[in-house]
C-alpha cells in the first residue's frame, strides 16, 4: 500500500519529536492540545500530557492509525 506508507513517512518526517529538547515549544503546545482533544481512541485516562514522551507516543499512534 504505497500511498499509506507515503503518508506515514511525510507526517513522521515533518513533525519534530516532542521529546527532543530542541522541539519548538509552539509545536509541543499545539500537539498536546490536539492530542488531548482529538486523539484517544481507547479512552485512556492514564496519559500524562505534560510528559513529552507521552505526546510522542500519541503522535506515533495517530500516524499509525492515519496510515490504515
Amino acid at each position: 500500500m504505497p500511498p499509506a506508507t507515503c503518508r506515514v513517512v511525510v507526517c513522521a518526517s515533518l513533525w519534530p519529536d516532542p521529546a527532543d529538547p530542541s522541539c519548538p515549544s509552539r509545536f509541543l503546545e499545539d500537539a498536546t492540545k490536539t492530542m488531548q482533544r482529538f486523539w484517544n481512541p481507547l479512552g485512556r485516562t492514564d496519559l500524562d500530557y505534560e510528559n513529552p514522551f507521552e505526546i510522542r507516543e500519541a503522535l506515533l499512534d495517530f500516524i499509525a492509525e492515519f496510515a490504515s
